[in-house]
C-alpha cells in the first residue's frame, strides 16, 4: 500500500520495527522518506524504553 499523504509514525510501530517485525518494516517500506513522521512524544516514550 502507497501513501502520498503524510504519516506520524506512533510508538508501538516504532517498537515493532526496532524489535525486527518484518510486518511493521514492510508498512514502513510502502511510505515515502519525505513523508514519514514521528513526534517528539515518540521519540521520548522510545528512549524512556530504552532505559528500563
Amino acid at each position: 500500500m502507497a501513501f502520498d499523504k503524510k504519516v506520524l509514525i506512533d510508538t508501538p510501530i516504532m517498537i515493532d520495527l526496532l524489535r525486527g517485525i518484518e510486518k511493521s518494516k514492510n508498512w514502513l517500506d510502502g511510505i515515502e522518506t519525505e513523508n514519514r513522521l514521528i513526534s517528539v512524544v515518540t521519540v521520548a516514550e522510545l528512549i524512556a524504553g530504552c532505559r528500563n
